[in-house]
């Protein structure tokens, strides 16, 4: 299949591919490479800062009686694991991604993982962080009050542009309601709205290096 139209078949039951999804998927894959040749080009002591601010604001946003899942993040993504960290040694309940045991690695059905402290993360499926303990079903999600996805985008209108893959969008189907769920971007890579096909999720909140954007606020 050509790489332009596999993202349009990512989820299941979608029968055909029309002229809306081929424009929505060649729209996502080029924002998609705009944003990480940007990611590329940010300095380390920018990202650095970015990261630092987001963390402090994350943690104080989180209540301290909350169970949180997130990704566990790599390379340039907006980092999470001095986040995980925090939570975890104030007693909170974290899950993260676990995808080494999936053979397919991505395109597997959900499964998570409690997180343990940073010295039980091991290096994953393709090198993503994730806890070395036992995976869980995706019905796990269900118990976080707090869901934070990856992202190299978000809109004010609560459109998510995600890494391509869809595995956020469909581990998305388990979370409860009235679970929120944030996104961790630069300030500059907030937009109005971004592409977005029918099957994926909604954000209830921006996290930039600036402050917090409740979607859909004025």
């Amino acid at each position: 299949m050509p790489p332009e139209l596999r993202e349009a078949h990512s989820r299941p039951g979608q029968t055909g591919v029309t002229e809306v999804d081929f424009e929505v998927a060649s729209a996502k894959r080029e924002l998609r490479r705009q944003l990480r040749e940007r990611r590329r080009g940010v300095p380390s002591g920018a990202r650095q800062r970015h990261d630092a601010a987001r963390t402090d604001l994350l943690v104080s946003m989180i209540p301290r009686e909350a169970v949180v899942a997130l990704y566990l993040s790599r390379g340039d993504e907006p980092r999470t694991t001095d986040v995980a960290a925090v939570l975890w040694r104030r007693g909170q309940r974290v899950l993260a991604p676990k995808l080494a045991d999936g053979l397919g690695g991505m395109r597997m059905p959900p499964t998570w993982a409690w997180y343990r402290g940073p010295s039980d993360v091991r290096s994953g499926y393709r090198g993503i962080p994730e806890p070395s303990g036992p995976g869980l079903p995706g019905s796990v999600l269900r118990e976080a009050d707090v869901v934070v996805v990856a992202a190299l985008a978000g809109g004010r209108d609560g459109t998510r542009l995600g890494q391509g893959a869809g595995w956020f969008d469909r581990a998305l189907d388990h979370a409860r309601p009235d679970a929120e769920v944030w996104v961790l971007v630069d300030e500059d890579e907030v937009r109005d709205t971004v592409p977005s096909a029918p099957w994926d999720a909604f954000v209830d909140r921006i996290i930039t290096e600036a402050g917090v954007i409740r979607v859909g606020a004025p």
